[in-house]
C-alpha cells in the first residue's frame, strides 16, 4: 500500500505527464523523473469535502497505487486555501445511502 507523504514543495525537474483525470475534482500527475504522484483537488472555491470530492479521492488515489508511484503530493488548485473540510451543506442534504458508499 502506498504510504501518503504530504509533502510541503513541489517536486522541479523532469517532465509531468497526465496519468488520467479521475473527475472533474481531482486530477493526477506523475512525474517522470522521480515517480512522485501530485494529485490535486479541484472544488472551488474552498475544496469542501463532500460526497463526490471525497469518492473522487478514493478513486485517484487506488489508481496512483495500481501504478506503483513512489510517493503522493496532495494539493489544491486554490492558492489560498488547501481545504475548507466537511462541506456543511452534506449535514442537511443529508441522503444515509449516498453517505454509506464512502
Amino acid at each position: 500500500m502506498l504510504h501518503l507523504n504530504l509533502l510541503r514543495f513541489l517536486v522541479r525537474g523532469g517532465q509531468k505527464r497526465l496519468m488520467s483525470t479521475a473527475t472533474k475534482l481531482t486530477t493526477v500527475e506523475v512525474n517522470d523523473k522521480t515517480g512522485i504522484a501530485t494529485l490535486t483537488m479541484n472544488r472551488p472555491p474552498v475544496n469542501s469535502q463532500n460526497v463526490q470530492l471525497l469518492l473522487d479521492l478514493q478513486s485517484s488515489i487506488s489508481e496512483i497505487e495500481n501504478n506503483k508511484s513512489r510517493g503522493l503530493i496532495l494539493t489544491s488548485a486554490s492558492s489560498n486555501v488547501f481545504s475548507a473540510g466537511l462541506d456543511i451543506l452534506e449535514m442537511y442534504n443529508t441522503d444515509e445511502e449516498r453517505l454509506r458508499i464512502v
